[in-house]
């Protein structure tokens, strides 16, 4: 499928999700095309996913505002004047990142985020919500874990989410029936879980991948995390500590 490119504006990813072919495309649009983006989603279901990212530091309010604020917004309104009526939303566990460890963590815990990221997060799971109350749209948001090939610290063994499970986690979301509003958490089947994954599992959602396969390797490297270390108090492990450009701590 053709992408509707600009060399000065960063942009999203929507892939779509076309049932009747049970495959999935890849469209590349700008942020702040909402035209594009109607002619280009007619028809079909999508998950939107923003490109403000950073690992492990913060990036700049501008950047995130203008990308997963801003654009969210033109992408959903896209969807609801296109007429897609299903949005699968890739949220984050940073929208809850202050949110500290208990033995099963709920969906349903007050926002707390841990970064400007985390924030825009919040600002995307408030929009489905309102999508979907006033204008009848299905939409799940994905709060998702670390998403890699393999996890890559000893957090990762609580919070990975497997490439193979999050196409069955997406997949479930844009299948479910009678989906209206949700909100999951996105991680494989880790032994070392905290995070309630009953919700997705209601959706259809049946991981198959375990973090714990690489705990040995990674124990042996790393070492076990202490109750007192942010990757094992909170939610949001490290980004709990990261500072925007430009601000010093304290």
């Amino acid at each position: 499928m053709p992408a509707a490119r600009s060399q000065d504006v960063p942009r999203q990813i929507l892939i779509l999700h076309q049932l009747a072919q049970v495959a999935f495309h890849v469209l590349a649009i700008d942020h702040d095309a909402s035209a594009v983006a109607i002619r280009r989603i007619e028809g079909h279901r999508l998950e939107q996913r923003p490109l403000a990212r950073f690992e492990p530091g913060e990036a700049d309010f501008d950047q995130i505002c203008r990308v997963n604020i801003d654009g969210t917004y033109r992408v959903f309104e896209a969807c609801r004047r296109a007429g897609p009526r299903r949005i699968v939303y890739a949220s984050s566990n940073h929208a809850v990142g202050f949110t500290q460890r208990s033995a099963l963590l709920p969906v349903d815990v007050p926002l707390r985020p841990d970064t400007y990221y985390g924030v825009s997060k919040v600002f995307g799971e408030a929009l489905a919500a309102l999508y979907a109350d006033k204008y009848g749209m299905e939409i799940a948001c994905l709060r998702i874990g670390s998403c890699f090939e393999r996890p890559r610290n000893v957090r990762m063994l609580s919070t990975w989410l497997s490439p193979g499970d999050v196409a069955r986690l997406v997949d479930a979301c844009l299948t479910a029936p009678g989906l209206g509003f949700a909100t999951v958490y996105g991680t494989s089947a880790n032994t070392r879980g905290w995070w309630d994954l009953e919700p997705a599992r209601a959706l259809g959602y049946q991981p198959l991948d375990d973090a714990e396969v690489f705990a040995g390797e990674i124990l042996i490297a790393c070492g076990e995390l202490s109750e007192d270390d942010p990757d094992y108090r909170y939610v949001g492990g490290p980004f709990t500590e990261v500072r925007p450009p430009g601000q010093a701590g304290g």
